[in-house]
């Protein structure tokens, strides 16, 4: 079943580079060198303030860390197309592109993520059945591999909420409200623990997951992005 899965998506979606279109690649060496990377973070709430960690006047209003991202989302039409076609084309193989990108952001700003455990944010079952696969865990299980970080499916997602991108902020907030629960017998307390997803907009998702793991005894959640699209 795998080898006709995998010969349909070569039929309909010819692996090819998606900037300059060569051949047997998703992302050729050439148009990689060409993304721009992010090298300076700000509070990802207030945008104030120098490093991804939080302010101190925003930490009250979130229980969200750290937010780390490898690229703007607006200004980097290679990796919206990556990102597209990963999660509405159903490729499963970009997650190795994107896991290369996040990587290399992460390395060029001299970030070495540590944490206790890794975990992603995680999509309803009737979503993930239609796609296939849950983009954030096969980026997530790529980070936790090239860092040695244990990864493990921390939280549920018991609500098949509406798609994130059709809503505004506080549409946003209300729809993922209570949609995620910790459902791990793991030991959380006093943990640090690391989410992924791929693309963090207003951060109603980041938020409400960190919300449940830091009910759960977590002491720190650090995000790490693909994209941050404000």
């Amino acid at each position: 079943m795998q080898k006709i899965y995998e010969y349909i998506l070569d039929t309909l979606f010819p692996k090819k580079c998606f900037s300059c279109g060569k051949e047997d690649t998703w992302l050729c060496e050439s148009c990689k060198k060409k993304i721009a990377l992010c090298t300076t973070f700000t509070c990802p709430l207030c945008g104030k303030g120098d490093g991804p960690t939080l302010c101190a006047s925003c930490k009250e209003k979130s229980p969200l860390d750290e937010l780390i991202y490898a690229v703007d989302y607006n200004e980097s039409e290679i990796v919206r197309r990556i990102i597209h076609a990963y999660k509405y084309k159903s490729i499963k193989s970009l997650d190795s592109p994107l896991g290369h990108i996040l990587i290399t952001a992460l390395e060029k700003n001299n970030y070495t993520p540590s944490a206790d455990y890794i975990t992603s944010v995680p999509l309803h079952k009737r979503r993930t059945k239609e796609r296939g696969f849950n983009q954030a865990t096969l980026i997530a299980l790529f980070i936790s591999k090239k860092y040695q970080i244990p990864f493990s499916d921390l939280l549920t997602r018991t609500q098949n909420t509406t798609p994130q991108m059709s809503l505004n902020k506080e549409e946003r907030k209300r729809n993922i409200a209570g949609a995620f629960h910790c459902t791990t017998t793991l030991p959380l307390k006093n943990k640090t623990i690391i989410i992924v997803d791929d693309v963090a907009t207003t951060l109603s998702t980041l938020e409400a997951c960190a919300k449940e793991l830091k009910k759960c005894g977590a002491k720190k959640v650090i995000a790490l992005c693909i994209a941050r699209d404000r």
